[in-house]
C-alpha cells in the first residue's frame, strides 16, 4: 500500500462523517462560506444571468424550460376572487381589479396588462433568477401603473455606497430602498434613481433562507448547458469539414494536372505557396465540394471521429437529466416522454403540476397579491370603493390555468367519480380547469333557465329535451311551472 493511500486512509479515520473529509481525488471545498449572502457575489450572480440569457436565445432545450414554465404556471394569467363575507363588496372589488387589470396603460410602456405581463415575469424570473416592478401613481394621469425592471438594472452603482446589490437594509435585512441604475442605450450607467421598498415588488424565488436577491433557476447546470453548445458545434464543423472535401490531387509539383483543369475552376496552380509554409487555397470542385492540390511526398488526412450519434445523444441526455432535474420538472416531461409509459407518464406529470404550482404560489406572493392590494387600498382611500361588512379586504383567492394531463379521459371519469361520491368539491373539480365554481353553477342554472323557458315557448316537456340515454323511451310529462 503506497504512503499516499495510507495517509488518505488516516485522515478519514478522524471524522465520523466521511463526507467531511478531503481527498486528493475529488474537487477540495476551500473558503466556501456559509453565509447564504456571501455564497453568490455580485460579480459571479451577473456572470450568470449573462450566460442564462444567451443558453435561452441559442439552446432550445433551455428556452424550453423557461417558455413552458411560464406556460403552466400562470397560463392567460391568474385571476383573483375576492372572498370577504360580504358578497355586495367581492363583487365590486372585482369589477374594480378587473377594469385595472386589463388596461394596456397599466404598463408604463403600453404593452402589457395584468395578466398578459405575467408570462414575461415568470420566464425572465426562472432566467434571470428575479424581476422587479415599479409601482408608479401619478397625480392627475393614471392612478395605478407598473414599470417592469430587469434584475441587471438593480446595482450598487459606483463608489462606496451602504447599498448591498442595490438594495439598502435595516438591522434585520428587511429591504428599505432599492437602487435602479439606467443606461445611456448601451454599457454605461447613469445616475441611480432611489425607490422605498414599499414601491417595489420584488419576484423571485424564495427557496432557501438568507436570500437577498434571486439567481437563475439552471445556475447549476450552465456549464453543462453550455458544453451541448460547443458539442454540437464541433460535431457540425466536423461533418461540413468531412462533406467539403472530396478528395486529393498530388503531383511532382503541386500544380493542377492537365486533365483536371477543365473539371477545376480557378487558375491553373493551386496557390502560389512559398517555402515558408503558407496556407494552401483549396479549388471548388463542382460547384461544392473542393479538392487539395499537395506537392509529392504531402499527406493529407482527416481524423476518423470514432464516436457515433447513439453516444453522443446519450452524453447529452445525462447533461439534460442533471439541467432538468435541478430546475424543476422531470427531464421526460421537459425533454422527451417517448420512452415513457403509461403510469410513468401520469407520476412525471403530476409531479410537474406540483412544480408549476409552486411557481404559481410564488408569483402571487411577491407579485399578485400585492398589486392587488395596493389597488384596492387606493380605492378605498379615495372612496371610488366602499368597505363592506367584513373588514377583512385583503381576503382573496387566486384562480390559475387548468392542470396538465397525460390522459384526459381516464382523469375526467376519476374526478367525475369522486365529485360524485361527494369526495371533491364543485371548487376542487372546476379549479382543476383553471375555472370558478360559483361562476360555472350559476351559468349551468341560467342555461337551464333559458332551456325551460323556450321549451315552453315550442310546447315541448322539458323532460322530453333533458333525455340523453340513447333508445330510452320518452316519456311525455307536465311542464312545470315557470319560476
Amino acid at each position: 500500500m503506497s504512503k499516499l493511500s495510507i495517509y488518505a486512509r488516516a485522515r478519514l479515520a478522524y471524522s465520523a462523517f466521511h463526507g467531511a473529509t478531503e481527498s486528493g481525488t475529488r474537487t477540495t471545498v476551500h473558503d466556501f462560506p456559509l453565509d447564504p449572502d456571501k455564497e453568490l457575489p455580485t460579480y459571479d450572480r451577473h456572470q450568470l444571468v449573462k450566460k442564462c440569457r444567451l443558453l435561452r436565445n441559442n439552446l432550445g432545450f433551455v428556452r424550453r424550460l423557461f417558455e413552458v414554465t411560464a406556460r403552466y404556471s400562470v397560463g392567460g394569467g391568474l385571476i383573483p376572487y375576492t372572498a370577504t363575507l360580504d358578497k355586495t363588496f367581492n363583487k365590486a372589488a372585482d369589477s374594480l381589479f378587473e377594469k385595472v387589470a386589463t388596461d394596456k396603460d397599466l404598463d408604463v410602456s403600453g404593452q402589457h396588462d395584468f395578466y398578459s405581463m405575467l408570462k414575461p415575469i415568470v420566464s425572465d424570473t426562472a432566467c434571470d433568477g428575479e424581476v422587479f416592478a415599479l409601482k408608479v401613481k401619478e397625480k392627475g394621469y393614471y392612478p395605478h401603473q407598473l414599470q417592469l425592471i430587469a434584475s441587471s438594472s438593480v446595482d450598487s452603482g459606483y463608489g462606496k455606497t451602504d447599498f448591498v446589490e442595490g438594495v439598502r437594509y435595516d438591522p434585520v435585512r428587511r429591504p428599505l430602498e432599492y437602487r435602479v441604475m439606467t443606461t445611456d442605450g448601451y454599457y454605461k450607467k447613469t445616475e441611480p434613481n432611489d425607490y422605498r421598498a414599499n414601491h417595489v415588488l420584488h419576484i423571485f424565488d424564495r427557496n432557501r433562507l438568507g436570500l437577498r436577491r434571486g439567481r437563475p433557476w439552471i445556475h447549476h447546470g450552465v456549464n453543462s448547458s453550455i458544453d451541448i453548445i460547443d458539442t454540437i458545434a464541433l460535431e457540425k464543423q466536423a461533418f461540413k469539414l468531412n462533406s467539403y472535401f472530396a478528395g486529393v490531387i498530388t503531383t511532382p509539383t503541386g500544380e493542377h494536372p492537365d486533365g483536371m483543369k477543365a473539371n477545376i475552376p480557378g487558375r491553373g496552380k493551386a496557390n502560389n505557396v512559398s517555402d515558408s509554409g503558407a496556407m494552401r487555397i483549396y479549388k471548388k470542385f463542382f460547384g461544392g465540394a473542393a479538392i487539395p492540390v499537395l506537392k509529392d511526398g504531402e499527406k493529407f488526412e482527416f481524423f476518423g471521429n470514432k464516436r457515433d450519434a447513439a453516444s453522443i445523444a446519450d452524453f447529452f441526455e445525462l447533461l439534460i437529466r442533471d439541467i432538468s432535474l435541478g430546475f424543476g420538472p422531470h427531464p421526460e416531461f421537459s425533454y422527451s416522454m417517448i420512452k415513457s409509459g403509461g403510469a410513468p407518464s401520469r407520476f412525471v406529470i403530476d409531479d410537474a403540476g406540483w412544480f408549476f404550482e409552486d411557481v404559481a404560489r410564488m408569483a402571487i406572493a411577491s407579485f399578485c397579491q400585492p398589486f392587488r392590494e395596493w389597488v384596492i387600498a387606493n380605492a378605498l382611500a379615495d372612496g371610488s370603493l366602499r368597505l363592506g361588512s367584513d373588514p377583512d379586504w385583503k381576503a382573496c383567492r387566486w384562480r390559475g390555468p387548468r392542470k396538465v394531463t397525460a390522459d384526459k379521459k381516464y382523469d375526467g371519469n376519476l374526478h367525475i367519480a369522486l365529485l360524485k361520491a361527494g369526495l371533491m368539491t364543485e371548487e376542487e373539480y372546476w379549479s382543476m380547469f383553471g375555472m370558478d365554481a360559483e361562476v360555472m353553477r350559476r351559468k349551468r342554472v341560467d342555461e337551464i333557465a333559458e332551456d325551460m323557458a323556450y321549451c315552453r315557448l315550442r310546447g315541448v316537456p322539458y323532460g322530453l329535451f333533458t333525455q340523453s340515454a340513447p333508445g330510452t323511451p320518452l316519456v311525455d310529462e307536465e311542464i312545470p311551472p315557470q319560476v
